[in-house]
């Protein structure tokens, strides 16, 4: 797609896209943790506290260095 590229090639546009781009994987993903910790945690111990969702989600995902 030869816009696209010129876009994604622009010296201001492209590193915005791209920077939104990133930030969005990175929440998918924590959303995606998060689902898969709050059910793992429900099966294991049933009806979770209140407040303890929305502490979890509150948390910050530290990923290990690409290799």
């Amino acid at each position: 797609m030869p816009i696209l590229d010129d876009i994604m090639d622009h010296d201001l546009l492209g590193p915005l896209i791209r920077r939104g781009q990133q930030e969005g994987r990175q929440e998918g993903r924590h959303e995606g943790e998060l689902t898969v910790i709050l059910r793992l945690l429900r099966k294991r111990f049933g009806v979770l506290q209140i407040g303890t969702e929305e502490r979890l989600a509150a948390r910050s995902v530290r990923y290990p260095p690409a290799r």
